[in-house]
Order: C-alpha cells, then sequence, then structure tokens
C-alpha cells in the first residue's frame, strides 16, 4: 500500500476512527508510523543518548580477565586402595564456607580499593579430586588476585599437613620396625649357618674318631686273637677277659659316635636347615611390607596448588561490541515507549480541550 504525500498529508488531519473501519492490523501500523514520523526527533534523541551513553562506557570500561588456579587433594593408600586426605566434598564446602569468605576478608583489609562485590567461584567436577578456582577483576589488579587464589590453596594445604606429616611418620616408624625386624632375621640366619659349619666340622671329627676307634678294635680283635694262641698260662683266663671288657668298651664308643653322626647330628642339621628356610621364609615377608610400606610413602601426596594461578589470554565478560549493541537495543525500547507516551499525553490534552468546548 503506497501513500503519497496529499494522502499522507489528510491522514494526519484525519481522526483515527475515521479510517479504523479498513484494516485494524494495517491502520494499527500506520498509526504507528505516523506517530514515529510525528515524534521523530524525540525517538532519534532518546536513541543517540543511549548509544552515546554505551559507547562511553565501553570506551571507558576497563577489560575483565578471569583468574583461575586449581587445587588437588592429597592422596594416600589404606589398605590397598587409594583414599583421599580428605573428601573432596568436604574440602569443597570447607573452602566455600571458610576459606573464600575469610581470604577476601583480609585481602579487603589489606587493600581497601579492591572490588568488594568480588566473587572468587569454587567448582568441583563429578567425581573428581581438583577444585577450581575462578575470580574475575581488572588486569591492574592481577597480582591481588593472583595473591587471593594462592592464600586460597595453601590454606587448605596447610589444613592437610597435618594430617599428611602424621600419615608419613606412621609410614616412616613402620618401615625402620620392619628394617629392624630384617636385621635381626639376617643376624639369626648367619647365626644358623655358622652353627651348620660348626655341625660339619663335628661331624667330620666324630667320623674320624670312629675311623680311630674302629683300629682300636681291630687291633685288640688281633692281640686277642694272638693272645690266644700263644699264652696257656694261668694268667690267660684274666687277659682275656680285660680285653674283652676294652672290646666292649670300645664297641659301645663306637656305637655311641655312630648313633650321634647318622642321628643326632643330621637331626640338628635338619633343624637348621628348616630355621634357616623359615628365616628366609619371614625375611621375604617382612620385604613385602617393606615394598608395600614405601609405595604407600610414594602414593602419599600433599594437597597443593597445579601451578600457579593464570591469568586469561582475552578479556572475559561482555565485550564493547555487545555493551554498545545492548544500549542500541535498549535504548530503541526506551525511544519507542518515550514517543508513545508523549503521544498518549498529546492526545489526553486535546480530550479534556474538545470536552471544555461550550456545545
Amino acid at each position: 500500500m503506497t501513500v503519497n504525500n496529499e494522502e499522507l498529508k489528510q491522514l494526519k488531519t484525519m481522526p483515527v476512527a475515521y479510517y479504523a473501519a479498513d484494516s485494524n492490523d494495517e491502520i494499527s501500523l500506520l498509526d504507528l508510523w505516523l506517530v514515529l514520523i510525528k515524534r521523530k526527533n524525540v525517538f532519534l534523541g532518546v536513541l543517540i543518548v543511549f548509544v552515546l551513553s554505551g559507547l562511553f562506557f565501553a570506551v571507558l570500561k576497563p577489560d575483565t580477565y578471569g583468574f583461575s588456579t586449581s587445587i588437588e587433594i592429597g592422596t594416600k593408600i589404606q589398605a590397598g586402595d587409594f583414599e583421599y586426605i580428605e573428601s573432596p566434598a568436604s574440602v569443597f564446602e570447607k573452602i566455600n564456607k571458610v576459606y573464600i569468605p575469610l581470604i577476601i576478608s583480609k585481602m579487603l583489609t589489606k587493600y581497601p580499593d579492591l572490588d568488594r562485590n568480588m566473587i572468587i567461584d569454587a567448582s568441583l567436577g563429578k567425581g573428581s579430586a581438583i577444585i577450581s578456582l575462578n575470580v574475575k577483576g581488572r588486569e591492574d589488579d592481577q597480582s591481588v588476585y593472583f595473591e587471593i587464589l594462592a592464600n586460597v590453596a595453601k590454606s587448605i594445604a596447610q589444613d592437610h599437613q597435618r594430617i599428611f606429616l602424621i600419615e608419613r611418620k606412621e609410614i616412616e616408624l613402620q618401615k625402620n620396625k620392619i628394617n629392624n625386624q630384617i636385621s635381626a632375621l639376617k643376624e639369626k640366619a648367619e647365626l644358623y649357618k655358622a652353627q651348620q659349619l660348626r655341625l660339619n666340622e663335628k661331624a667330620q671329627l666324630v667320623k674320624e674318631r670312629i675311623e680311630n676307634i674302629k683300629g682300636l678294635i681291630a687291633d685288640s680283635e688281633r692281640a686277642k686273637q694272638e693272645a690266644l694262641r700263644k699264652s696257656n698260662t694261668e694268667g690267660k683266663a684274666l687277659a682275656m677277659m680285660m680285653m674283652d671288657n676294652d672290646l666292649r668298651q670300645a664297641n659301645k664308643i663306637l656305637a655311641d659316635l655312630q648313633e650321634e653322626l647318622h642321628i643326632a647330628i643330621e637331626n640338628k642339621r635338619d633343624l637348621l636347615v628348616n630355621d634357616l628356610a623359615e628365616n628366609l621364609r619371614l625375611q621375604s615377608e617382612q620385604q613385602d611390607q617393606l615394598t608395600k610400606l614405601e609405595i604407600q610413602l610414594d602414593n602419599l601426596l600433599e594437597t597443593r596448588a597445579i601451578g600457579e594461578p593464570m591469568r586469561s589470554v582475552r578479556p572475559v565478560g561482555s565485550s564493547k561490541k555487545i555493551v554498545v549493541l545492548i544500549s542500541i537495543v535498549v535504548g530503541a525500547f526506551i525511544a519507542l515507549f518515550m514517543v508513545f507516551i508523549l503521544e498518549f499525553l498529546e492526545k489526553v490534552r486535546n480530550y479534556k480541550a474538545e470536552k471544555n468546548q461550550p456545545a
């Protein structure tokens, strides 16, 4: 639908009711357009004010950067399983409800010009033991924000250090105890080996005595046979009795020595072998325990900040382009609202004036 200048002038002077009969939607849009044309100076003025304000704010607004650090909760091995020094959920609660408010309060006292609406955001991923700390602020305050993040991480690390040191001390005491037990077992093993050597020497001496006794018995037997052939005196019977007695004693000594060599000494040797084997088994078990303790000690990790606090490479938050765009949109809505408010007030005045005219 096209409207020339003459028709537009007529439409401006016509009452709205005259052309309302055609099409409500079309006439309503035409009404809006006519109102905007009529009050374009107001619309443009308000819009320009908002746009200039947005540009001014965007130019003067300092860039906001994100500052962050991450805290890794310490771990230990308990009963063969990894455990945290403190549960991540508990640490997260402490950081949010205790350490962050406390550190912010101290830093605001130390730096009065610091943003009092500063918010430190702590986040904990599901099933994770790493807590991330994030805060936004000006680049000029970078050192302050780094100090804040470092102090929060330091606070929770110091809280866990007591637990860490106690756990470490207990493991070291157990290691020392096991090392002492292993040393004692090694000394005892050396004693068993020395006893085995002495037992071998004793067995060798017994063997030599047995051979000597056997030689004496053989000599006595030959002497007895020789005496039987040659002696026919009255003292023959007495001599034979003495030789028989010596042979019996020699045979008894021989039997005792053979029993000692083949039974007593062998039994002692078997006991020493068993004792040494048991000793080595105990050493192996103690060494296994020592290895487990060393693994526990290696996996006993302190709660710590993962690296130094960092600043985001680019500014975060609303960019200057978005600020200007928002000012344009908001300015347009406010300008429209003011235009229609002014038009409404003018119609109210005209209506009152018509009512006050005499009939």
